[in-house]
């Protein structure tokens, strides 16, 4: 499974799934960017896509198991992309594990700096 971006109810919050499938925070990021901010990317086939921009104020993401919510938490701390809040770890009931959330309210434009300055990291020219 891949990064995701899932509706709930209400259309100012979004769910960030498939953190754990991502190699680091600045990939889960990157990937975020891509999924949400309108960025082009480059598919495996190698054919350049836009990504639409996806209006919201309020991400919710998790973690189960190991340190990749935390990591991602931490950078968008470090990043200053936004106000974040955290629970404490509780027991799910549903599978006996452990669970974390987070809810990150975005910084749109703190965000876009962020993007802008991985992808001319990345290529050496910006991709916007």
């Amino acid at each position: 499974m891949a990064l995701s971006i899932s509706n709930m109810q209400c259309c100012g919050i979004k769910e960030l799934a498939g953190l754990s499938t991502c190699n680091s925070a600045t990939d889960a990021m990157r990937q975020f960017g891509k999924l949400t901010h309108g960025r082009t990317y480059q598919d495996t086939a190698g054919i350049i896509r836009a990504a639409p921009f996806v209006q919201f104020r309020y991400v919710v993401f998790t973690q189960a198991r190991s340190g990749y919510g935390q990591d991602f938490a931490q950078l968008i701390t470090k990043a200053k992309l936004g106000e974040l809040i955290e629970t404490s770890s509780n027991v799910n009931p549903n599978s006996s594990n452990y669970v974390k959330v987070w809810v990150w309210t975005v910084d749109h434009v703190a965000l876009k700096g962020y993007l802008d300055n991985l992808a001319l990291n990345a290529t050496g020219r910006n991709i916007t």
